[in-house]
């Protein structure tokens, strides 16, 4: 990434917004699409109350966003998003690896998170090791 891009961690209930409208921004990149699993309203309620969520902000817009649950263990990665115009260029690399760095800083061990699809393709090459496996689902997991 070059010097114009930074993060923003958001931690605690008044992101709300911010990451709802991501969400929305986003919705058709998740294969199946986000709204198609869950309330993206409630969902970025939920986030905001209950997880960390760093953004990837380019030229002040968010491209990318990672939230992930630290209040739990394992720590559990509940969403990975970046815009479709920027797909291709490491950020979601990026992205994860400062969700690991920020769990390593709060001693956390292990990390997890589900995906759709052949997705998880991607995460084995950053080293997640499949654990459960359903038709759709897949569970995965990393030693931190």
């Amino acid at each position: 990434m070059t010097d114009d891009f930074y993060t923003e961690w958001c931690i605690g209930g008044r992101h709300r917004e911010r990451i709802e409208k991501f969400l929305f921004k986003c919705d058709s990149s998740f294969k199946p699409a986000l709204s198609e699993r869950v309330d993206i309203t409630q969902y970025a309620e939920k986030i905001s109350r209950y997880a960390e969520t760093v953004f990837f902000v380019h030229h002040e817009k968010d491209i990318a966003a990672s939230s992930l649950y630290c209040n739990r263990y394992p720590a559990y990665i509940t969403s990975v998003a970046v815009l479709p115009d920027y797909t291709g260029q490491g950020i979601g690399t990026s992205l994860i690896r400062e969700a690991e760095q920020h769990c390593i800083q709060k001693r956390l061990k292990k990390i997890r998170l589900e995906t759709y699809g052949t997705v998880y393709l991607f995460y084995q090459t950053l080293g997640y090791e499949i654990v459960l496996r359903s038709q759709k689902l897949v569970v995965m997991e990393k030693s931190l």
